[in-house]
């Protein structure tokens, strides 16, 4: 088990040279569960609210992407074959 010391900071975050984040984190997970990575064009990416989606097409949820600072860039479609 991995746990914070409180609700607000993050039970695991990790650092290292190759990172484009201002705070040089590679990877982390915020305390409400989203997931941070480098990467991208200097700003990383925050996978957070996993909503539902109801699409004839087979689509059967949505990831919202944010920044880092979460600001929301747009969404990934969870695709199920029906």
């Amino acid at each position: 088990m991995i746990a914070a010391p409180d609700a607000n900071t993050s039970p695991v975050r990790i650092h290292g040279p190759g990172s484009n984040l201002a705070d040089s984190a590679l990877l982390e997970l915020t305390a409400n569960g989203e997931l941070i990575l480098s990467g991208g064009s200097g700003n990383g990416y925050r996978f957070a609210e996993l909503g539902a989606a109801s699409n004839p097409s087979g689509w059967s949820g949505v990831l919202k992407v944010k920044t880092p600072a979460g600001t929301t860039l747009g969404h990934i479609l969870l695709y199920s074959n029906p």
